[in-house]
């Protein structure tokens, strides 16, 4: 879901576009976004986890997920990831990823979730979010690394 105003939210989608390749997959973004469908192409190796909007992390979560980098579970990193940013935001740190106007705001996401893993540590029945926090920041530092961005 993607915020469209402060009571309606809209549904996205994510599939592996007709134009990907192995050097430049690209994941296709189809959301009824306003009443009006709408496709977005992501290149995934253009995504920096340390600077990118929610839609570019959907994207880059959904090939994640399907590449194995990512644990998906059984809604998707994603939706790991924007739970941990909502619960951020309720501490002042973070974007409120349900408000409309942050859609294309870029964000820190590893930033934030090493902050909750932090905050998640300081309650014993919170140490399994601790432990996922942290696992989804390896993994988009590994991938960082990988690509060579800072």
């Amino acid at each position: 879901m993607i915020a469209y105003d402060d009571n309606i939210s809209y549904g996205m989608a994510a599939f592996r576009s007709d134009k990907s390749t192995e050097e430049d997959p690209i994941i296709k973004v189809s959301c009824n976004y306003g009443g009006e469908q709408r496709y977005y192409d992501v290149h995934v190796k253009e995504v920096n986890p340390s600077s990118a909007s929610q839609m570019e992390m959907f994207a880059w979560c959904a090939w994640a997920d399907e590449n194995g980098i990512t644990d998906g579970g059984t809604f998707g990193s994603y939706n790991k990831l924007k739970t941990y940013g909502y619960n951020a935001s309720i501490l002042d740190e973070f974007h409120d990823v349900y408000d409309a106007k942050n859609i294309n705001t870029k964000v820190d996401w590893i930033k934030m979730l090493k902050r909750m893993a932090e905050e998640y540590l300081l309650s014993p029945e919170t140490y399994d979010q601790a432990l996922d926090c942290n696992r989804l920041a390896d993994a988009l530092e590994k991938y960082i690394a990988k690509m060579n961005m800072k």
